[in-house]
């Protein structure tokens, strides 16, 4: 079994056995927000967990960077699911998912002999946050605070990678979105007026930029 396929099986397990742990996170976060919720799926969090760490653990392989971002993929997994089920993305894991990235991710750059990559993670934080608000403003609010909130982190994470990997993300998140929707209405399911919660597609569109985007 070659390195890169044995830290994506890793991975995998250890999203695995953190899906416990992440299911009861997602449960409080939701309790806090809904009256009389019913408990996550667990076995829905063990997939998804398993998923989002194979799928970093693809895109960065075995490098010193890869523990910040299955800490990304953690997060984003909490963060999905919550929003679904409320329609909100909790502000203080959006800033936790932040401030780790910021702490995880510059040591690594330093130690690399990397510091540009703090700058393009800096630039893609800004960029992520600034982009969508101004999207917020023109859809007349069709674009909620807390997306406009996580786009700073999942900019500062995919900007860590390079510049070009952040209009790949909102790309892959606003064409996942768009598709979602197109099939929702077409089976009745939703209207032009139906609010799809556009967190998870920010999720999918941030790991799918990291694994089909060419690495620098």
């Amino acid at each position: 079994m070659s390195p890169d396929v044995l830290v994506v099986a890793l991975a995998s397990v250890l999203g695995l056995l953190i899906s416990p742990w992440l299911a009861d996170r997602t449960d409080a976060l939701i309790a806090e927000r809904v009256e009389e919720p019913r408990p996550t799926s667990r076995s829905l969090v063990a997939f998804c967990s398993a998923f989002g760490f194979a799928v970093v653990a693809a895109a960065i392989g075995p490098h010193g960077q890869l523990l910040a971002y299955l800490f990304l993929a953690a997060v984003l997994v909490v963060l999905s699911i919550v929003d679904l089920v409320t329609k909100k993305l909790p502000r203080q894991v959006v800033h936790a998912a932040l401030a780790g990235g910021v702490v995880m991710l510059t040591p690594v750059a330093v130690v690399t002999g990397e510091p540009d990559r703090i700058v393009w993670a800096a630039v893609g934080a800004v960029a992520g946050y600034c982009s969508l608000a101004l999207l917020h403003l023109v859809l007349r609010g069709g674009l909620g605070w807390g997306d406009v909130r996580l786009g700073a982190p999942l900019g500062w994470f995919v900007g860590f990678q390079g510049l070009r990997y952040l209009p790949v993300a909102l790309f892959l998140a606003f064409v996942l979105s768009a598709v979602v929707g197109i099939v929702l209405m077409l089976t009745r399911r939703a209207n032009r007026r139906t609010m799809v919660p556009f967190g998870p597609f920010m999720a999918l569109g941030a790991l799918g930029s990291l694994l089909l985007v060419p690495g620098t």
